[in-house]
């Protein structure tokens, strides 16, 4: 995922430059948190949304994790085979990606 700025006038990269720089460091997180749409985990019915669970996990824009209970936030189903569904906005386009249980994750 690649962190997106607003121009505030101007054009161009300066432009760009200028909405990052004037941002708060809370705002640059809220930023990257965007890039991630919707996460669900689960599988037969039984899923959980897992969006907020990832978009804490996202460092610099990118997210590496190993697809698990304790990474995602939850499971859904006990003694199940899971998947992990995430919908995403990454150059401009929107990605799917899905990871089943115990695989890593790359975004972007």
């Amino acid at each position: 995922m690649i962190l997106s700025t607003a121009t505030t006038g101007g054009s161009g990269k300066s432009g760009a430059r200028k909405a990052a720089s004037t941002m708060r460091p809370r705002e640059r997180r809220e930023e990257h948190k965007g890039r991630i749409i919707r996460a669900y985990n689960g599988a037969e019915g039984q899923f959980i949304d897992v969006t907020e669970a990832l978009r804490s996990r996202v460092n610099e824009g990118r997210l590496y994790l190993r697809v698990d209970n304790y990474t995602v936030g939850g499971d859904p189903l006990p003694e199940g085979r899971k998947w992990l569904r995430v919908l995403y906005w990454a150059d401009g386009e929107r990605h799917n990606v899905v990871v089943e249980e115990k695989n890593e994750l790359r975004l972007p």
